[in-house]
Formats: structure tokens, C-alpha cells, sequence
């Protein structure tokens, strides 16, 4: 665990602090991204790698590294539910995105022969927002864009995992924007480049998949574009096992049109 003393840091000491916290699986991802979007600010800012952190900004990560100790506090099971007294297993992944970074985040739901549901968190991943780059041209990417940058990292998510359990289960992937499922809807053609290439890509490796929309403050992956303190994860069951809905049965899901990508 990293000290909690107090300390004077530049750039170099916080990307050595962040580099330290290492979760393969993102299950700890909304504590991790707060460090990505802290580190992301100083480069906007171009605070120097030796300079002294301005004081708001010491003491946010400050902050932050004394949370850190909550994490120790977490107990993730290592079984995900699954076992031959499961009558139906599916895939659910959820994806989100803010003007800071965008995530994904994949779900095993499994129902027993006695009818109880058991959802596990299996796997995460987020990125931050592209910065505007004025001398290559390059523009800050709309909401709706950096949500469609979440949807491909969530079929990319979901193609590393599916190859590596091997499991051909039924797939539901849930955005809470509409936009999002409307382009993926449609055919790539209609679109400029950036959305056409990634709306091919996602067709692709979603295929057989339901597209589904999701009330944002249902959706777990909004700790993923915005970040949650390690104090406060703990107490996330909506990050650790997903919206209530998704534990019960299918009638009590949101109820939208859905989308299926042909297999």
C-alpha cells in the first residue's frame, strides 16, 4: 500500500503513485480512472515533471492516496457464480462516457434451477477523453462521439473475455445513449468516417447481441467516466453486481425497443 505521509510531489510522484496500482481485471477501474483524469489535467495544465503540484492540487492527491487504504477493506469473491446449477447464463456489458474519460464494464448473469439470480462482475476497462490538439487539428470529440468510443470498447471488452471462457451465451450490451443505438442501428455508409469505421467494428463483434437503453443512473460503468474515490467503492453494489433489475426476472427489466445485431 502506498504511504500516506504528507508529502511535496510534481508529476513524476503522482505517475509513479498511479503506475502502483495494478488491476488487470478493472474491478477496482472507478478508483484507478480518477487517477487517469488527476494525471490528465496536469499534462492540460503543463505542469512540469519535477514542479511542485499547486496546493488544490496536492492536497485532491493527498486525498486520494489516504483513500486508498479503503481499498484494503474489499473482498472480491474469486468464483463468478458459475457452475452446472446454473439453467441460464448471460453476458451483460455496459458501457458510458463523460467529457473526461468513457468505460465499459462486463457482467455473468447466471440463474439457478430454483429460480435465484446471481450477477458478477467479470471485467472493466476505461480510457480518458481525447484531448484537442490545435497544431495537428485535432478537435475535442463531442459526448455523443466519446459514447460511441465507449460502445467499441465494450465490444472489445467482450471479444477478449468471450475468447477466453469460450462461453456462447446470450448477449445484452446496455448504453444509456440513444444516439449510441441509433447509429449502430443503422448502416455505416450513411455516416462520416469516424462514427462509420467504429459502427462496422461494433456490428462485428457484437453480432447476436441485443442492444439495450439504460437509465444513466442505472448504468454502473457512470463510475467509470467520472471516477469513485476508493472509500466510497465499497458501498457500490450497483459497480459490483450491477442495477437491481438485473437480479430479477426479465420483466422487470427497462423496457425499450431492442436492438439485435444479426448473427
Amino acid at each position: 500500500m502506498i504511504s500516506t505521509s504528507l508529502f511535496q510531489s510534481g508529476v513524476r510522484r503522482v505517475i509513479s503513485d498511479a503506475s502502483r496500482l495494478f488491476d488487470p481485471l478493472g474491478l477496482i477501474e472507478p478508483v484507478i480512472v480518477e487517477a487517469k483524469i488527476f494525471i490528465q489535467t496536469l499534462w492540460k495544465l503543463q505542469v512540469s515533471w519535477d514542479d511542485l503540484l499547486p496546493e488544490n492540487l496536492q492536497a485532491f492527491w493527498l486525498e486520494y492516496r489516504r483513500n486508498l487504504g479503503a481499498l484494503e477493506s474489499i473482498s472480491i469473491p474469486r468464483w463468478v457464480n458459475y457452475s452446472e446449477d446454473c439453467s441460464s447464463v448471460e453476458w451483460h456489458g455496459f458501457c458510458d462516457a463523460s467529457d473526461s474519460a468513457y468505460g465499459a464494464c462486463l457482467y455473468l448473469r447466471c440463474t439457478t434451477s430454483d429460480g435465484s439470480v446471481r450477477v458478477q462482475l467479470m471485467m472493466s476497462k476505461s480510457r480518458v477523453a481525447p484531448l484537442e490538439d490545435l497544431k495537428k487539428k485535432k478537435s475535442k470529440l463531442s459526448t455523443p462521439r466519446l459514447e460511441l468510443s465507449s460502445a467499441l470498447l465494450l465490444s472489445h471488452l467482450y471479444e477478449k473475455v468471450s475468447q477466453a471462457t469460450q462461453l456462447k451465451i446470450p448477449l445484452f450490451f446496455w448504453t444509456d445513449s440513444n444516439i449510441v443505438k441509433f447509429w449502430i442501428a443503422s448502416t455505416p455508409s450513411r455516416w462520416q468516417t469516424f462514427v462509420a469505421n467504429r459502427m462496422s467494428e461494433i456490428q462485428h463483434l457484437t453480432k447476436g447481441g441485443l442492444w439495450n437503453h439504460v437509465a444513466g443512473i442505472e448504468n454502473p460503468t457512470d463510475g467509470l467516466s467520472r471516477g469513485i474515490s476508493a472509500a466510497q467503492l465499497e458501498y457500490q453494489s450497483l459497480w459490483f453486481n450491477g442495477p437491481v433489475w438485473l437480479r430479477q426476472e426479465r420483466n422487470f427489466w427497462p423496457v425499450t425497443l431492442k436492438l439485435l445485431l444479426n448473427s
